[in-house]
């Protein structure tokens, strides 16, 4: 529930590492708990890792016959 997203959000936020979507959105703690669930991919990870994730990642083409 909502109090096990705030408890992660907390113990990441704690530990360094920051939030962003894969449409290169930066979301700071309080944002992340407040729009869960979020519908596009998220990423939890340092500060540093996520800027090469926002830069490489890419969505997954729509699937044939989707």
């Amino acid at each position: 529930g909502a109090h096990d997203i705030a408890a992660g959000v907390v113990i990441s936020s704690e530990a360094g590492c920051v939030f962003g979507t894969l449409g290169g959105e930066r979301l700071d703690p309080a944002e992340m708990v407040r729009r869960t669930p979020i519908t596009t991919p998220t990423f939890v990870a340092p500060p540093r890792r996520l800027q090469v994730l926002l830069r490489l990642a890419r969505p997954l083409p729509p699937r044939e016959g989707s």
